[in-house]
């Protein structure tokens, strides 16, 4: 179909027609629509086009009752102006001599449509040993102490050793206690970190996704991702899709590592 014709609201599926001035109150106009005599197509056919790029419009029909299902199983499929929108959902309406048919359609004109990214940041809480700032300024390790840092080996007694050793907690009292009178990191045993970072990538295509071998490897966002700052990554984690009419919303998801990074013989 010819793009002239295509939006010409007097050419309604191939077939030439004449529409009356919508005045407010809707009117029905006769024609003859996916090869059935008797079907009426209501006028202020819209098509609305959402921030994915998906077009959906809604059509009210008007048929004789005694040929509701004939209409309802063999028509309908294709919307009668907007050919690419592809019937997703109809109600009916019956009652004597003529029934009314609400048709809900949806598609894409392109194969994809352009996306649109988002990006939502949020905190979580970390261990405070995985803090990269742990062994110099917070914790230190088991042969220099900091803030009262304990250390136990394996049998659970204190230890000197940076090669046994494993943080345990802080003392509530230290020599170099505050003005409270006890040690400011005492019972501190995690901090939040911007580890809840996540991008995604939202689009309409008619090609239905395949990419979930890859889900939770360590991969690079799609986009104009943000930088995360030394020693973070990202992983691949969600794939969500929804067929509308003949084509499909998509969103693809990526979480971005705490400040450790994800590690790669974790995630491959």
């Amino acid at each position: 179909m010819a793009d002239a014709e295509l939006f010409n609201p007097n050419y309604v599926s191939g077939r030439a027609i004449t529409l009356p001035e919508y005045h407010g109150k809707r009117k029905f106009h006769s024609c003859t629509l996916y090869g059935f005599d008797g079907l009426l197509l209501a006028d202020g056919v819209e098509i609305t086009t959402d921030r994915y790029g998906l077009d959906t419009s809604e059509c009210l029909f008007s048929c004789p009752t005694d040929k509701v299902l004939q209409f309802r199983n063999s028509g309908l499929t294709n919307h009668p102006i907007f050919a690419w929108l592809e019937r997703e959902k109809q109600t009916i309406k019956m009652s004597p001599g003529l029934s009314a048919i609400t048709c809900y359609y949806a598609g894409i004109l392109d194969i994809n449509t352009e996306p649109v990214y988002e990006l939502c940041i949020g905190e979580a809480q970390e261990p405070i040993e995985t803090h990269p700032e742990f062994v110099s300024k917070i914790g230190g390790k088991p042969s220099v102490p900091l803030n009262g840092a304990i250390f136990l080996d394996k049998y659970g007694n204190p230890t000197d050793s940076d090669a046994e050793g494993i943080f345990e907690r802080f003392r509530i009292w230290t020599g170099e206690a505050y003005a409270s009178g006890k040690n400011r990191f005492a019972g501190v045993s995690s901090y939040m970190d911007a580890s809840q970072v996540r991008w995604k990538k939202n689009w309409c295509s008619v090609i239905r996704p395949y990419d979930i071998t890859s889900l939770s490897d360590i991969n690079y966002p799609e986009g104009p991702y943000p930088s995360l700052g030394k020693g973070r990554n990202w992983r691949y984690v969600g794939l969500t899709y929804q067929q509308r009419g003949l084509c499909y919303t998509i969103t693809k998801e990526w979480q971005a590592s705490g400040a450790g990074g994800w590690i790669p013989q974790i995630y491959s």
